[in-house]
């Protein structure tokens, strides 16, 4: 089976068979990543389609938290392609998608996945991202809520300072709040994950 870094030595030498590599993945989320990395490496003039067959694949998922977290890897295939727009036009329908992921703790992991993926771009799509992240995990009742606005935010804060400190101050729990006030004042910030390598 063809691992990752494969696909993206094959996408830029050989993009036919890098599709059939991507589309052989029988797990649908796999087939959305692995597409994901023909869109990212392959020829530019496919980017766009090739991401769009990606996205295609995430929703063939059998869990809407396996669709929507997998998503995340075609819409910054388009980010660092060049291609905001087309994500942009993406983030919507996932956006609408995301109610249907429960627990809540997935529906915030899911989104803190999209967030990261369209942050990386000059885009302000990711302020609403940022909205329905942190209306997804307020109150955070599972650690990994708390995690992501707090990591939400410091990402947020090498980007827009004004707006993390906007944002930490609204924030519902006192604690998170404060801890990330403090993070804040201390000059921390954060980058968004690596999608591709």
């Amino acid at each position: 089976m063809v691992v990752m870094t494969e696909l993206r030595e094959l996408a830029a030498k050989d993009l036919a068979a890098a599709l059939a590599a991507a589309n052989g993945k029988p797990v649908a989320r796999a087939r959305c990543q692995a597409l994901a990395w023909v869109a990212r490496y392959g020829p530019q003039d496919r980017v766009a389609e090739i991401a769009r067959t990606a996205l295609a694949a995430a929703q063939e998922a059998d869990d809407p938290y396996h669709s929507l977290s997998a998503s995340a890897w075609p819409l910054r295939a388009l980010i660092e392609r060049g291609h905001a727009q087309a994500a942009d036009a993406a983030v919507g329908p996932l956006l609408v998608q995301s109610e249907l992921v429960q627990p809540m703790a997935s529906r915030s992991e899911g989104l803190f996945l999209v967030f990261q993926a369209i942050v990386a771009g000059e885009g302000s799509l990711w302020r609403t991202v940022l909205e329905v992240l942190i209306a997804a995990s307020t109150p955070p009742r599972y650690w990994r809520q708390g995690r992501n606005i707090r990591d939400a935010v410091l990402i947020v804060a090498g980007r827009d300072a004004a707006l993390a400190s906007h944002t930490a101050a609204r924030l519902e729990d006192a604690k998170l709040r404060g801890r990330l006030q403090r993070k804040l004042a201390a000059g921390v910030s954060a980058e968004p994950r690596t999608f591709f390598w």
